[in-house]
């Protein structure tokens, strides 16, 4: 089993319960999340964000307080912003193609119920 989650499930808790459950994770971050890099180096995501058409692969950095992981940056020509995605598992360029999976699935069911065809947020 993989979970696909997106911004706001970068959870400590959330991924020592996965790994207790021998599951994979895929999980887009937010930009102010702190990695510890291979080398030792502290920063912020948005610091380790690529140009346009670029994608940057780190590998076994360190976030929450030591959670061992891979991290993944891309920017694609044709989305508004940049993509941060943490893994247990090795990144390659297949983990965009991973992570995006959730978008044909969940992701426009959310959008349904929150604004595009339903107006549910502003229902009462």
């Amino acid at each position: 089993m993989t979970l696909l989650a997106d911004r706001g499930f970068e959870h400590g808790n959330l991924i020592h319960w996965l790994g207790q459950q021998h599951w994979s994770w895929a999980i887009r971050v937010k930009s102010d999340l702190k990695v510890t890099l291979a080398n030792g180096c502290t920063q912020s995501v948005e610091q380790l964000l690529p140009g346009e058409e670029q994608a940057y692969l780190f590998e076994n950095v360190q976030v929450l307080d030591g959670i061992a992981c891979h991290l993944v940056t891309a920017k694609a020509l044709d989305t508004k912003d940049a993509w941060a995605v943490l893994s247990d598992q090795p990144h390659s360029l297949q983990t965009f193609a991973l992570y995006g999976k959730r978008l044909g699935g969940i992701e426009p069911h959310f959008k349904d119920y929150k604004s595009a065809a339903f107006g549910v947020l502003h229902s009462g």
